[in-house]
């Protein structure tokens, strides 16, 4: 596997039509209640429970992160990678950025919905510390994994 370097900036609008089409195309629409303005808009920072940004590879974006904040200090994480640019690291390198992202804003834990049969989803989430949680959603494993800043600190000593 190559692995595609990627740099990272907040979603904008203009990125909503591309977005769309992936997810779309991953069997997940916008919901027929929200208009593609609102729902661009609040991606883009109209909503300041959503934390979306756009990965980049050569000034184009082949990815998108998403964070819905909720008043526990947790985030379900949404990630979708361009098809033509999957297998090739973007995916972890935008799990380490969500992981990354909640320790800056000081979340306790991360969240990710993905369907069983999603073989390559299950192995990335793993491979970054997710294990299944007890909530269950028809369909779709509830992955968890806990986030803090100790994570980044040296263990406290105490001598004798």
């Amino acid at each position: 596997m190559t692995t595609v370097p990627i740099s990272f900036r907040a979603f904008r609008v203009a990125d909503a039509p591309r977005l769309e089409r992936w997810l779309t195309a991953a069997g997940m629409p916008l919901p027929d209640r929200v208009s593609r303005d609102v729902w661009a808009d609040r991606m883009a920072g109209g909503d300041p429970r959503i934390k979306a940004l756009a990965a980049l590879a050569a000034r184009t974006a082949v990815a998108f992160l998403r964070l819905d904040l909720a008043p526990d200090r947790s985030a379900e994480l949404t990630l979708i990678v361009d098809p033509r640019h999957r297998r090739r690291g973007v995916g972890a390198q935008l799990v380490e950025r969500a992981i990354a992202e909640a320790r800056r804003i000081g979340l306790r834990r991360l969240v990710a919905m993905v369907r069983p049969e999603n073989d390559a989803a299950m192995r990335l989430f793993a491979n970054h510390g997710f294990e299944p949680s007890a909530v269950r959603m028809i369909g779709f494993l509830h992955l968890a994994r806990v986030v803090h800043r100790a994570d980044l600190e040296r263990p406290l000593e105490i001598s004798p």
